[in-house]
């Protein structure tokens, strides 16, 4: 696939994420399991990561520009956690957002040992 569609649906993805964080509370199911919102928190990062990851490798930018979109994602990611202070029912948790974090460095930690190694 060429690098604009890992763009597209990177974009795409980061939408879906901050869609499903504006629901009020009321309108995400509970899922009485220890664990299992941080589980997902840590999932929808992790495929956000991974997307980009994919396309940062396929577009071949130079170290600069993708240390700084790493550090934009992880600032994404807590502004994705903080703005939820202002939908009803939820709050801000700094769970959530470890969780969020560890998704992306999760899907670097994966995803950068196997470019190396399909090189």
């Amino acid at each position: 696939m060429k690098p604009r569609y890992y763009l597209i649906l990177s974009l795409v993805w980061l939408a879906v994420i901050w869609v499903l964080s504006s629901l009020p509370a009321e309108e995400i199911p509970e899922v009485n399991i220890f664990g299992v919102d941080k589980i997902a928190h840590f999932g929808v990062y992790l495929i956000w990561g991974a997307l980009t990851h994919i396309y940062l490798y396929k577009k071949g930018l130079n170290k600069k520009f993708r240390n700084v979109l790493v550090l934009l994602m992880f600032f994404l990611a807590a502004l994705d956690e903080y703005h939820q202070r202002w939908i009803p029912g939820r709050d801000v948790s700094v769970y959530d957002l470890f969780a969020n974090w560890a998704g992306l460095i999760a899907s670097f930690l994966v995803l950068f040992p196997l470019k190396r190694w399909r090189k």
